[in-house]
């Protein structure tokens, strides 16, 4: 749909954002792949944090967090010793 579409580019914009803000700018991974009933979109990058990623409280987070619970989306992250992933999943 066109607004699944809008949330997508959004989502996508506001984590390569936070990717170049908070990244060691080496390497950054974006994926976009359709299964049956759900596309998903995965972001990872490097980081210069090592811990309280999860904690970080700027908007960027919270506004994707908010776009993918607008179109029934699944929003995670995970973090490992360098490295912060956004994983999200949203039926079509």
């Amino acid at each position: 749909s066109v607004k699944l579409r809008q949330t997508i580019f959004l989502i996508f914009k506001e984590a390569t954002t936070n990717a170049a803000k908070y990244g060691s700018g080496d390497i950054v991974t974006a994926k976009l792949w359709k299964e049956k009933d759900k596309l998903t979109f995965n972001l990872i990058n490097e980081t210069y944090q090592k811990e309280g990623l999860k904690e970080i409280s700027g908007l960027g987070i919270s506004n994707i967090k908010t776009r993918t619970e607008e179109v029934d989306g699944k929003f995670t992250i995970e973090t490992n010793d360098n490295s912060f992933e956004v994983k999200l999943s949203f039926p079509i």
